[in-house]
């Protein structure tokens, strides 16, 4: 039985669940989260911090697509930066100059 509603995010990180062949249970505990955080996470009510996004995706190790897409949809959930592109960006101040110049140019445009 479910007890979450289903949502993309949900379907996928489920889907890639059962390509390990591992249990739900199985999984979260060894994400080292609660039931209730983890149905949470798959009906989009709460995202997953970047450590335990980090921590799931260590644990499936899935083909670069879905990874790419497990990112996206919880950045699209909290209208934030996929966390790849976070840990990326997060204190190159370099990378913030070369963005900010790429903003300027389209601004112009």
């Amino acid at each position: 039985m479910e007890i979450y509603e289903k949502t993309e995010f949900g379907e996928l990180l489920t889907r890639l669940i059962r390509e390990k062949k591992m249990t739900q249970s199985f999984f979260f505990q060894k994400v080292g989260i609660g039931k209730a955080y983890f149905y949470d996470i798959l009906a989009e009510r709460i995202s997953p911090s970047l450590e335990v996004q980090f921590k799931m995706l260590s644990i499936l190790q899935p083909q670069k697509e879905d990874e790419l897409k497990f990112f996206d949809l919880i950045a699209k959930a909290k209208n934030d930066l996929p966390a790849d592109i976070f840990k990326y960006l997060i204190g190159n101040e370099e990378k913030y100059k070369i963005i900010r110049e790429m903003m300027d140019k389209e601004q112009s445009l």
